[in-house]
């Protein structure tokens, strides 16, 4: 499992590239989903020419300790990219409306700028619908078991978006369920810095944000 360490050095190094620092706080799990973030931003950057948006003087990059509404974004730092068919907004620990009406804190999520725009006018949380992208991010020290492939599928279901889980650890059975064709799910295992994971997740990113 990644060190807290090595989560900070990763995302700084990205951040660098944009002349961006990253104000470093909290637990090894923040710097986890951060560092996932940073892989979207990373890919949508050198592709895409994403932007850093609410960055503090510095200039520092602060993010989310846990979940809030998106109508804080301009206290937080998120990124804005353009896509192959749709412009995005790529968020840490925002809250996402699901179909039931209630809504969910969704660890890293990748979210269609009509969504963002359509929730600024009506004044509720966005939706992720079906372009939208949500990551469960998971920092065990221990090994991840078939319940946290349960939840991911619950998301997918409530949120009715494409929604992936990112883990240090791997489980046959979770990713036997969320990598079975036809669904809108994926299972990134034993995802670190520098693992041929990360290099398979940022893959992904390109991919999604060219849909």
């Amino acid at each position: 499992m990644p060190t807290k360490a090595e989560l900070v050095a990763e995302i700084g190094a990205v951040l660098r590239k944009v002349g961006a620092k990253y104000a470093l706080a909290g637990t090894r799990d923040k710097h986890y989903g951060i560092w996932i973030f940073s892989l979207a931003f990373d890919e949508g950057r050198s592709g895409r020419g994403a932007l850093l948006q609410g960055l503090r003087p510095g200039p520092e990059a602060v993010f989310r300790g846990k979940p809030s509404d998106l109508d804080s974004r301009t206290t937080y730092t998120y990124a804005q990219a353009q896509g192959a068919r749709r412009d995005w907004e790529i968020h840490v620990d925002v809250n996402m409306l699901g179909v039931s009406g209630e809504t969910h804190g969704v660890d890293v999520s990748v979210i269609p700028a009509r969504s963002v725009d359509e929730a600024s006018t009506s004044g509720r949380s966005p939706r992720l619908s079906r372009n939208g992208l949500g990551v469960e991010a998971k920092c065990f020290g221990s090994k991840i078991t078939p319940n946290e492939g349960r939840v991911t599928l619950g998301f997918q279901l409530e949120l009715e978006s494409v929604f992936w889980l990112v883990a240090t650890t791997s489980n046959a059975a979770a990713e036997a369920m969320l990598r079975t064709p036809g669904r809108k799910t994926g299972f990134f295992g034993d995802a670190s810095p520098r693992s041929p994971t990360e290099a398979e997740l940022r893959r992904a990113f390109i991919a999604h944000l060219n849909r």
